[in-house]
């Protein structure tokens, strides 16, 4: 049976799930619903969609992420979350993204040099990281009572990356939110030193260089300039539910950030669409390896994924110039 919940949230509104679609409705919709139980709430979802064009809203995590593919189930995922979601106290976040760092320090220190074999088993291991990642945003939304769904991978605009279905974050208090957004930083900053001291101790320097991989993603995900953990966590601070969303009454003192953030966004999608070329460039050159035809379909392949991600990265810049001149007096 898909998943049915409903939770208040912290603007008023209330927050439906109705398998993998969200709904934000009013009150005097949302609380009759909380009050009945089993299927008799569910018929009383389903009567209500029936009469109401009600808007499913986009689930954060995921909601730019296209080709999805899930790699563990929200069930999986949820019960995980659950026994981890002690560590996602703010003490323990500093101390798990702190002795991370300090770990990965000493791991260089003890690494032997690097040889051929660390190359696929590096790889293997910081794949190992951004699951942990993913783990930590669940495990910060469990603590905060709302149930994680899956974790997958997929395309961001034209870049491959890993996401957890958060969707509950949206009725959390900024303080909830923002627990949600660095809980993933935190857990993959402590798996990166976990993995880099385990390796060299048994003399790989694989453990390194997931290390190194995992610095590198960390930092990109905390740039706000696209739907990474740094932009969910400039929207929370701000206040705004997206870059895009009409600011709320009272914004006034921080408009100039929100537009500055608004037109770097868009700066930086034209930008990663304007690089995509050379990429895809780089793919079709004579010295890449395999028969010719193969590469051929390669590259076909990859311009049809670039030009459909490029398209939907710049009709969102287009939405964040529009925004930033709609509400230029807010």
């Amino acid at each position: 049976m898909p998943r049915f919940e409903v939770r208040p949230g912290h603007d008023g509104r209330w927050l439906v799930r109705d398998g993998g679609r969200l709904f934000l409705v009013p009150a005097e919709v949302g609380a009759p619903l909380a009050g009945r139980r089993g299927a008799d709430r569910l018929a009383a979802w389903r009567e209500l969609t029936a009469d109401q064009a009600w808007t499913s809203q986009p689930g954060r995590g995921r909601s730019s992420v296209w080709l999805r593919v899930t790699l563990v189930p929200d069930r999986l995922v949820g019960a995980l979350a659950a026994r981890l979601r002690r560590l996602t106290t703010w003490t323990s976040l500093a101390l798990l993204a702190g002795g991370g760092l300090a770990a990965i320090w000493v791991a260089r220190g003890l690494a032997p040099p690097p040889a051929s074999k660390d190359g696929p088993l590096g790889l293997l291991l910081f794949v190992a990281t951004v699951l942990a990642h993913e783990l930590g945003h669940a495990a910060a939304l469990s603590r905060e009572g709302w149930s994680p769904g899956a974790i997958g991978a997929g395309l961001l605009w034209v870049l491959p990356v890993a996401w957890c279905d958060v969707s509950g974050v949206t009725t959390l208090p900024r303080r909830g939110r923002v627990r949600v957004d660095l809980g993933g930083v935190a857990f993959q900053l402590a798996a990166a030193g976990a993995v880099a001291l385990a390796a060299a101790a048994l003399g790989s320097r694989s453990g390194q260089l997931a290390a190194t991989g995992a610095l590198i993603a960390v930092a990109w995900s905390l740039l706000p300039l696209i739907r990474t953990d740094g932009y969910w966590l400039a929207c929370d601070l701000l206040g705004i539910e997206a870059l895009e969303a009409p600011p709320p009454a009272g914004f006034r003192k921080r408009r100039i950030w929100l537009a500055a953030l608004r037109v770097a966004t868009a700066g930086a999608l034209v930008g990663i669409v304007a690089a995509a070329p050379f990429r895809l460039r780089d793919a079709l050159a004579p010295g890449v390896a395999g028969p010719a035809r193969l590469r051929w379909v390669a590259a076909g392949t990859v311009a049809v994924l670039v030009a459909i991600g490029a398209t939907r990265a710049l009709q969102r810049a287009a939405a964040l110039a529009a925004a930033a001149w709609r509400d230029r007096r807010t």
